[in-house]
């Protein structure tokens, strides 16, 4: 087993820990924070923010203007995995909400999700409508990743809304940027996979839920805004490889071999094909990625598992 064991906690002493990753987030974290008591209603609660090493004053603003917040402070930037590892290891709640630094929660918010948690037992994660700040509705649900999924999500987008956006739907996976997970599933399915640095984890865990039996859940009613993106600082070239690797990951570690060849095979083309009409830096980029990927293929399965 990969993923980190959760501490059994017998008697929780909150309903609610809210768990931040943030790395150079020094503007947006602040107003997230500030939205958290109107979203938290009638719970009891605890906020942890773990800062991934930020080369801004993200830690100095936190420990300055919010003295109730936990602040762990890592040394160097960890991964998103593993820094909410850290802040779920030390939480103390019956439930843990992944909180993305670039959200506002609206008011009433953290009790509606929980509310859906103590009225569904069933269910071990469940995702609010996330929205930008015009109102958009942001596609927050997440397919599993497979062959089929990939090709089809070069075409329409590999995340979605359920048909039915005005009611609580079982979907496959949800967006780790505003994720409530129960304690107990956590117990028995394991914390986040840390292989995955950026993106990826939290398609992993709700697959990892799915397959012990909880239901994964969007509900639209609790309403939360994302600014998105805005702690990543990366040209677009990254971070559409950094997403497109997590995928092949998730499917390495869940799929089928052949599947995962073709996988690779396929994500070579659309790099090769970015790189021809790249120019300057990232043309460059795409190349260098390119030879990482070839190097990463041609290894041993046992050799990629650390």
């Amino acid at each position: 087993m990969n993923e980190p064991v959760l501490p059994l906690i017998r008697n929780p002493a909150v309903d609610l820990s809210i768990i931040i990753a943030t790395w150079n987030n020094a503007r947006d974290i602040q107003a997230c924070l500030a939205s958290l008591p109107a979203g938290f209603g009638n719970l009891t609660g605890e906020v942890i923010v773990v800062d991934n090493a930020s080369a801004d004053d993200t830690a100095e603003r936190i420990a300055a203007n919010f003295s109730a917040v936990t602040l762990l402070r890592n040394a160097e930037n960890e991964g998103f995995a593993r820094a909410n590892n850290r802040g779920m290891v030390q939480a103390r709640g019956r439930y843990i909400l992944l909180l993305n630094p670039d959200t506002i929660v609206e008011p009433g918010a953290l009790q509606m999700l929980s509310a859906y948690l103590d009225e569904q037992p069933h269910v071990g994660a469940a995702g609010p409508r996330l929205a930008r700040p015009d109102g958009t509705i942001q596609r927050s649900c997440l397919r599993f990743v497979s062959l089929r999924a990939l090709v089809t999500g070069y075409l329409r987008g590999g995340d979605y809304l359920p048909a039915a956006t005005s009611r609580p739907s079982r979907v496959e996976g949800l967006s780790g940027a505003a994720l409530l997970l129960r304690r107990r599933a956590l117990d028995e399915v394991g914390l986040l996979d840390e292989r995955f640095f950026m993106y990826g984890e939290d398609t992993d865990i709700c697959y990892r839920l799915n397959q012990a039996g909880w239901a994964v859940c969007y509900y639209p009613s609790a309403h939360i805004i994302h600014l998105g993106g805005q702690s990543a600082g990366q040209i677009p070239a990254e971070t559409y490889v950094r997403r497109r690797m997590a995928q092949l990951q998730f499917v390495r570690k869940h799929g089928a071999t052949g599947e995962a060849m073709l996988m690779a095979q396929l994500m070579r083309w659309s790099l090769r094909l970015r790189a021809a009409r790249a120019q300057g830096p990232q043309r460059a980029y795409f190349r260098s990625i390119l030879h990482a990927l070839n190097t990463r293929i041609a290894a041993k399965p046992e050799a990629r598992s650390s």
